[in-house]
């Protein structure tokens, strides 16, 4: 029974990542195709101003505090602008790996107030079966869905995940970055078509 939950689990976060992948690249080649030049001249203002350091204090925000800005919003920007691919996804891999941490230290100090608790105690069961079957590589495995990775850090440090197992893991942030930042470059392509 654990063996066929787990194929169905898998299957399901398999979908959800093309599915994600899919929707990334449709909808960056939409804003690609009918407001280029407003993109463009954003990504350029924004990169201007605020250059790699911006890149990463907006990822740093989002992936810690769970800013509604996404990280793409900062790829999108390099990319529409013609900045460095290296220097972008390694701005972008900087502010998300800190604003990790900072999502796990954050839950990590409030699983011990007695409402973090109580929702902890509701949430459980959807997390259990994951963390019983996969141990600490839950994190990792979440880490390439599209579950937002602040989401996958606030649980980690509500279940008092130890600090150093939890870093270590979180270095699988980095392909999903990767595999993100080259998706949006493919739907700014495609929305010059």
């Amino acid at each position: 029974m654990t063996l066929e939950r787990d194929k169905r689990e898998a299957l399901k976060l398999g979908i959800k990542l093309l599915l994600g992948a899919a929707g990334l690249v449709l909808v960056v080649s939409l804003l690609g195709h009918y407001f280029r030049e407003e993109l463009e001249d954003l990504g350029r203002g924004f990169l201007d101003r605020f250059g790699y350091v911006g890149i990463s204090l907006g990822t740093y925000i989002a992936d810690g505090l769970h800013c509604p800005v996404p990280p793409q919003f900062y790829m999108l920007a390099s990319v529409v602008s013609g900045w460095s691919e290296l220097w972008t996804i390694v701005a972008v891999c900087i502010g998300s790996l800190f604003g990790g941490m900072t999502a796990y230290a954050i839950a990590r100090k409030a699983a011990s107030s007695r409402f973090l608790r109580g929702l902890l105690a509701r949430t459980q069961g959807k997390f259990d079966w994951l963390f019983a079957r996969f141990g600490y590589w839950a994190v990792a495995i979440g880490s390439v869905t599209p579950i937002p990775y602040s989401f996958l850090c606030y649980v980690a440090g509500g279940y008092r995940m130890p600090a150093r197992i939890f870093v270590a893991l979180s270095l699988f942030r980095i392909p999903k970055v990767v595999l993100y930042f080259y998706l949006v470059k493919l739907g700014w392509s495609r929305g010059a078509e």
